[in-house]
């Protein structure tokens, strides 16, 4: 729901959005970067695979943007971003992985053992990992 724009009052102010022009910003004007919402609230890490591999990898992406933290349960965590990570790896895309931002401060308890996953399993495949509430780089514009 984060990714597909749930709260946001205006387009330029979705997850989405911010993560392109953060991705743009780092990137620069020599590298320009186009970007596709796949995003579908309520879904998790495990349930998103199939179609991601059906669909989404014909699109042949550079890099994937995921962000997957609170929907389903832990083991669907774990499995469905390894699957994930698997794939891109063995496709040579370059994959960052996303710790959500969440307010208030209890809630950032709460998602504290999935975004331990998160970091786990990118250190695992050498994927890249964002922290919305603490990184800094692209994170902070993230967040702006």
């Amino acid at each position: 729901s984060q990714t597909i724009g749930a709260g946001a009052q205006r387009l330029s102010e979705t997850f989405f959005a911010r993560v392109h022009r953060a991705l743009a910003a780092d990137f620069g004007p020599a590298f320009p970067i186009e970007s596709l919402n796949a995003a579908v609230s309520g879904t998790n890490a495990r349930a998103s695979f199939g179609a991601y591999r059906r669909t989404y990898l014909r699109f042949k992406p550079d890099l994937v943007v995921i962000n997957f933290s609170i929907n389903g349960d832990l083991e669907e965590l774990r499995f469905g971003l390894g699957k994930h990570l698997r794939i891109n790896r063995a496709e040579g895309i370059a994959t960052i992985l996303v710790k959500e931002a969440v307010l208030p401060r209890a809630g950032r308890k709460r998602l504290g053992q999935r975004h331990r996953i998160v970091a786990a399993t990118a250190r695992q495949y050498g994927a890249e990992v964002y922290d919305l509430d603490a990184e800094p780089g692209p994170a902070v514009a993230l967040r702006a």
